[in-house]
Formats: C-alpha cells, structure tokens, sequence
C-alpha cells in the first residue's frame, strides 16, 4: 500500500517537467561556411520547399530527404524515401550532336522523364533501338548509329523504346566528300584500295572505259555497273543556240562536293592539237541548267562559239593533282 502514492508522485513530476520544458523558447540559429550560408526557417513537420538563388530543395522534418538541385553545373539529388516516388512519363533520346557524317558512327542515350520533373539515365543497352527513316543502316544494341552513304544532306529519324515508353530524335546526314580519296574510300573496301587497278584514279574495274577520276566527277558510283541515270550524267555534245549565237556545248552532271580537281574546256579543229578555253574569252559559256533529281549535284552545261571555224571540236579536260 505504501507504492501508491510513490507511484502518483512521479506521474505528476514527470507532467510538471514536460510543461516546464514546453515553455523554453526555441531557437533558430544562422550556419554558415566559407562556401555556404543557411538560413533557419520555421519548423514545419509536414516538409516545405525551400529555395535560394542556386539551390532548391523539396524536404520534410527530420533529415534531409526529397529533390535537391542546383543550377550550374546543372545537379540533382533524390534522397529519402520521399526522394523515391516519382512514376515515368516519357523517354528521351539524346546524342552528342544533332549530326553524323555519312558513313560514320553516333552514339545513342536515353533519359526517363519523371513526373516531378527530374530524369533518370537509362543503360542504352535497355533501350530497344529502331530506324523509323533516312539513311541509317543500322544501331547496335548499345545504341550506337551507323550513318550509310548519301548524295547530299538527308534528315533521319531514330527511335527508341524502355518499358512501354517511346522517344524518337532527328538527326541529319551529312555529306563528306572532299577529295577523290575520301569519295572512292565509300565504295572501295581496304583490299581495293590499297589495289591501284581497281581503285586508283584511271582504273575502271566495271571495264566501261570511264575511269575512276571521271566517275567522281560526274558521281557515279564505281563499284557497280552504270545505271541509265548514270550514262545519262556522261557529257552530251550538243549545238546550242544562245541568244543570236550558236554555241557547242558539254552538258554533264557534275559532283559539287568534287574538290581537288580542275576542270578544263578543250577546242580543236583536228582532233590532234587542242588549246584550253579561258573562262574569261568572250566565246565561253557555262550556266546550271538544272538539279539532278538522284544526286542533288547541278546539271553543268559549258560550251564555245561555233562561228569562225568550219570544224570545232570540244572535250574535258580533268586534271588531278
């Protein structure tokens, strides 16, 4: 009987120590560091936003948890269990660069988008890869592109898909031709190149008596047999007239990447001695007749006045260094 009243005495000093101890003022201090300052802020126990002019943070009491960031360099931290429920929206596809040479490689990324605005990097080899259209001839498992061989910038379109989710991206496909060694290196493996006969530049492997070095100019591809559109860009001599004078002409396809090269117009009267037409002489001619629908390279017609002869004849001069 005598632990009763023992046992009510602690009760109410425990109560009285608890009001005592709810009536000591709280306090909020500054903190601060040679790189960073804080600024205490009321307590809140169901988590706020705080912010400043670099940083944000979407926390709750306790400990640090939620969505931290910071603007430059562009950083984001998710921490806690609050940290951790987001759901995925979308996929985006991401490259170093918005463009691949033709016949080069580009490699491929992908980012979750989430729905509290934040991203996550997803293994490309997750990623399954497609085409949907352009000149791309393939993108590997770890999303590497493979860029084909084209005639003139072309727009593609890839696509990728992670967990239901699908993101496409554009890139362009661009031509890089500069000389007739990079040209003939698109159609010619290693063995051929490193074979004069087959690749160099008065070689003509398909045995049509056009060289190498003319096919470049004219942009035929060749390590195939000519195609009709292809003798079609082969010059054609014509008796054109121009205003009140009649003019013999070339017209030909002709490569507008070719670089390296010099083109000359050659006349004769006998077939044996030939003399170079200077761009300045006031009987040459030369104007863009067209666009080749194929290749995207200009339709070139150059000629001379036929007056002052009773025979002329006309041909190319191409000159390599």
């Amino acid at each position: 009987m005598t632990r009763l009243p023992f046992f009510s005495w602690g009760i109410a000093g425990l109560l009285t120590a608890l009001i005592f101890i709810s009536n000591i003022p709280l306090h909020a201090d500054f903190r601060a560091s040679a790189n960073y300052s804080v600024v205490a802020e009321t307590e809140n126990s169901g988590g706020s936003r705080a912010t400043s002019a670099a940083y944000s943070n979407d926390g709750s009491i306790g400990q640090i948890v939620g969505i931290s960031s910071v603007a430059v360099p562009s950083e984001t931290i998710k921490s806690g269990y609050l940290g951790q429920i987001y759901e995925a929206q979308g996929l985006t596809i991401t490259a170093a660069q918005s463009s691949v040479n033709e016949g080069a490689s580009l490699q491929l990324d992908g980012k979750e988008n989430l729905d509290d605005l934040t991203t996550l990097d997803v293994d490309s080899h997750l990623i399954a890869w497609n085409v949907i259209n352009g000149p791309i001839t393939s993108i590997d498992s770890s999303g590497l592109v493979q860029a084909g061989n084209i005639y003139q910038d072309t727009n593609a379109t890839v696509q990728g898909t992670y967990l239901g989710n699908i993101g496409t991206l554009q890139l362009t496909v661009t031509t890089f031709i500069e000389n007739f060694n990079q040209w003939s290196s698109l159609y010619f493996n290693a063995q051929q190149l490193s074979n004069p006969a087959i690749s160099g530049l008065t070689a003509s492997p398909q045995n049509d008596s056009i060289p190498n070095l003319l096919k470049f100019l004219f942009q035929i591809n060749p390590a195939i047999p000519m195609s009709t559109s292809d003798r079609a860009a082969l010059p054609i001599v014509e008796t054109t007239l121009i205003g009140q004078d009649n003019y013999l002409t070339l017209t030909y396809r002709k490569n507008r990447l070719a670089t390296g090269i010099t083109v000359n117009l050659e006349i004769s009267t006998d077939l044996q001695n030939w003399t170079t037409v200077s761009p300045s002489d006031p009987n040459y001619f030369t104007q863009n007749l067209n666009t080749d629908p194929t290749t995207g390279d200009p339709i070139v017609q150059v000629g001379v006045k036929t007056a002052g002869a009773s025979k002329k004849f006309i041909r190319l001069d191409v000159i390599s260094p």
